[in-house]
């Protein structure tokens, strides 16, 4: 598993999330815990993205077009196996065909913000976050 960013770094996060209004209101409460944030609208994007970028936390939606969230899981599962990630899907953890147990994390919508940012607060216990030093 990749280790956490050091204590003067926050966590670099990747959201990908097709719903413009929910990836802007996930983007704004992840940056608002001084979380540095990349937020795109789809999975052509954030494989651009993860090749020029370090990345820490991917959160991905499952159900996108015309490239799924699922095809992203598998990817970076094979290819980053160290990167964590964590899924959001409007089908609850029994119906997601097993996304569940292959994500770090698995947040049925609407997602619980409180839920979502405990969890990565506790996937990065060490990180201080630039807002908050």
């Amino acid at each position: 598993m990749r280790s956490a960013p050091t204590s003067s770094s926050a966590p670099r996060i990747l959201l990908v999330e097709d719903d413009d209004g929910v990836r802007e209101g996930l983007r704004r409460v992840l940056a608002a815990e001084g979380w540095l944030v990349t937020a795109v609208g789809n999975v052509e994007k954030s494989l651009e993205h993860l090749r020029q970028q370090r990345t820490d936390l991917l959160i991905t939606d499952l159900f996108m077009a015309p490239i799924s969230g699922w095809d992203l899981l598998f990817h970076e599962g094979l290819h980053r196996p160290e990167l964590p990630i964590f899924v959001i899907s409007a089908l609850s953890g029994s119906l997601s065909d097993g996304a569940d147990q292959v994500a770090c994390e698995y947040f049925q919508k609407p997602v619980d913000l409180g839920a979502l940012v405990a969890a990565v607060r506790r996937h990065f216990p060490n990180a201080v976050s630039p807002l908050k030093l």
